[in-house]
């Protein structure tokens, strides 16, 4: 059995290298994994092919350059390229904090052909309180289980049953905040896909970590809040989407 794992990434090689350790030290699986990895010419000044070279010293890798960065067509052409029944959606800043048993996840997936995916929590959960990312989430068989779609699937960490996701691709474009597009924002989208499907959360606390911050402050860039995801760089304190 194959794994496939999709990963967005920028020029940015420590990131990336912190982030492949990680995931070779913790992820579990009984079977070989392929790293798709989709490259935006954005970051620290040097070569793409220098993040290829990073993550091809952990795993296979199969890469596309991209000439001009668009976090939506990034990640449209990650799931486009996805083979395995199941896959693992990640990012190159997101550090595994501990063991992460793939194999269970996906026995757990298995069991309940309704549910879409699994998403890692970075923060403390308890059993006693039900209510994480604003959703309430029912017990059952020792994950958590929801129905609400709008606060629980987007590209953050996530375990995802390869048939939602090209189910997902029939409605999903590049021309809007691709994270929007599953919250409630496209009717169709919403009533004839994604209300058929149930969502679920990893029984775990603190999964992950997000080690990008302190990088995108260093250099004195931020993602973009508009339609589409993107850095703008900073000028006199301000982010000025003039001079990107």
């Amino acid at each position: 059995m194959t794994l496939d794992i999709t990963m967005t990434s920028i020029l940015r090689p420590k990131v990336i290298e912190q982030t492949l350790i990680s995931l070779k030290k913790h992820l579990k699986f009984s079977g070989d994994i392929r790293l798709i990895l989709s490259i935006d010419p954005i970051g620290e000044p040097l070569k793409a092919k220098n993040i290829f070279r990073v993550a091809s010293l952990y795993y296979p890798v199969f890469h596309r350059y991209n000439k001009q960065a668009s976090f939506e067509n990034a990640v449209i052409w990650l799931w486009n390229q996805v083979e395995t029944s199941y896959f693992l959606h990640w990012e190159d800043d997101k550090i595994l904090l501990k063991d992460l048993d793939i194999d269970w996840c996906i026995e757990k997936l298995e069991r309940n052909k309704n549910i879409a995916s699994m998403s890692f929590p970075t923060v403390k959960i308890s059993r006693k309180n039900k209510i994480f990312f604003w959703t309430h989430w029912d017990l059952i068989e020792d994950i958590y289980i929801t129905d609400n779609y709008g606060g629980c699937f987007g590209t953050r960490p996530h375990l995802i049953r390869k048939e939602f996701i090209k189910g997902s691709l029939l409605y999903i474009h590049n021309q809007r905040n691709i994270e929007k597009q599953f919250r409630y924002s496209n009717t169709k989208f919403c009533e004839e896909f994604l209300s058929k499907w149930l969502f679920s959360l990893y029984p775990e606390s603190e999964v992950y970590r997000d080690i990008g911050n302190a990088w995108k402050k260093t250099l004195k860039i931020k993602k973009s809040q508009g339609k589409t995801h993107s850095y703008i760089p900073v000028v006199d304190g301000k982010f000025d989407i003039h001079n990107y």
